[in-house]
């Protein structure tokens, strides 16, 4: 796995006639499909460094869904790993720690794995670095993208290993990292499957009451939010 690195960068938009949208002075990014840029024409970014975390190795040859955080002063970048083919055999979540900025990084450590081989797949990982604690919110499956539920972890600086806490949110699938509301709740974007055995088809969030992270997140679904606005319509 690689990071992309840009240290100090500057962000402004623009947008020009021509589609093309400038985030900065010297990275042009292009709105349209149809566009066609020559790789002579290709920009790269000034600062960015691409710096290897996870090498090849033999135990787990396919990784993906990484996600990094911040967190006492450390970078911690987790993914998921399958032996050989995507969530075949075994898909566990791992880690690794960088206290340099990403130049060097710790060995990798393992959030959730399926140690009693009950045919768990953790896939995939989102991080929170949240009050002084590390989480990690992690989904777990039955096959590919056959959902359970998404299990919180809280990272244990005592122990030094992972605890699971228990159920975030039933049948839900974890995509992005969770973002604080003005509210004072977390919101959590995934999918989420109609029942066991189904595909996460249907767009939705998990959203925590307040900041207590630990206890169950209530779920808001796309079907959901269709429901209220026919209600909505209906009364008035």
């Amino acid at each position: 796995m690689y990071l992309s690195c840009q240290p100090d960068a500057k962000h402004a938009s623009q947008v020009y006639e021509n589609k093309e949208m400038t985030v900065s002075d010297t990275l042009p990014l292009y709105a349209s499909g149809s566009i066609k840029v020559k790789a002579d024409q290709l920009v790269y970014p000034e600062g960015i460094r691409h710096i290897l975390v996870e090498p090849d190795n033999d135990e787990y040859k396919f990784l993906h869904d990484p996600a990094i955080i911040y967190h006492k002063d450390a970078l911690v970048a987790a993914w998921y790993n399958c032996p050989e083919e995507e969530i075949e055999d075994e898909s566990c979540i791992r880690a690794r720690r960088s206290f340099d900025g990403g130049v060097t990084w710790s060995k990798a450590e393992v959030i959730a794995e399926d140690k009693e081989k009950k045919g768990v797949f953790y896939v995939p990982v989102q991080m929170l670095s949240f009050d002084g604690d590390l989480y990690a919110f992690v989904g777990k499956m039955t096959g590919h993208d056959r959902i359970i539920n998404t299990t919180t972890y809280r990272y244990s600086d005592k122990k030094r290993s992972w605890q699971e806490l228990g159920e975030t949110g039933d049948l839900f699938l974890p995509n992005c990292t969770p973002v604080k509301l003005e509210n004072g709740n977390w919101i959590m974007s995934g999918r989420v499957a109609s029942s066991r055995g189904q595909l996460p088809l249907v767009p939705a969030v998990l959203i925590s009451p307040g900041d207590s992270i630990e206890k169950s997140w209530r779920l808001s679904s796309h079907r959901n939010i269709r429901k209220i606005n026919t209600l909505k319509l209906l009364l008035l």
